[in-house]
């Protein structure tokens, strides 16, 4: 299963917004959850966190490492989606189409980033809770997570 992950509004809430590139622990927690049972996942970043990502994984802001905080659970980010002048929904499916994705959830807080949500399996978090354990039980429930 590939995971399409945005980091503001998903694995922080807007509480956590008063310290930029802030990660919240409950919300990766949940987050953690949400794939632990998954020996097939790849982590996706869709999120604008992306652009300041090197190819070591090191968040270069503020000195934030956001691969360290994945690790700590066992979570890695193998790619993320090209940065393009396309909506976050054209970015998400060029590169679902370039690899041949048929499983993935694409994790999101901003539904103004996603023109056609019809088109793709979006599950949108409350951007003031971030991911919550509620969250994760719905996906594991929906079609997209079959046979998890």
């Amino acid at each position: 299963m590939f995971y399409f992950l945005d980091i503001d509004g998903v694995l922080n809430k807007k509480s956590d917004w008063i310290t930029p590139f802030s990660i919240n622990s409950l919300c990766l927690k949940n987050f953690s959850k949400l794939i632990e049972s998954d020996n097939n996942s790849h982590i996706i970043l869709s999120s604008t966190w992306r652009a300041g990502y090197t190819n070591k994984g090191i968040m270069s802001a503020r000195g934030n490492n956001l691969s360290v905080k994945l690790e700590e659970y066992g979570l890695y980010i193998e790619d993320s989606t090209p940065i393009t002048s396309k909506t976050r929904q054209e970015e998400i499916e060029y590169y679902i189409r370039r690899h041949n994705i048929v499983e993935y959830i694409v994790l999101d807080d901003d539904e103004s980033l996603f023109p056609w949500p019809e088109r793709i399996n979006l599950y949108l978090t409350d951007y003031n809770t971030g991911l919550t354990d509620k969250d994760v039980k719905m996906i594991l429930k929906k079609k997209w997570c079959k046979g998890r």
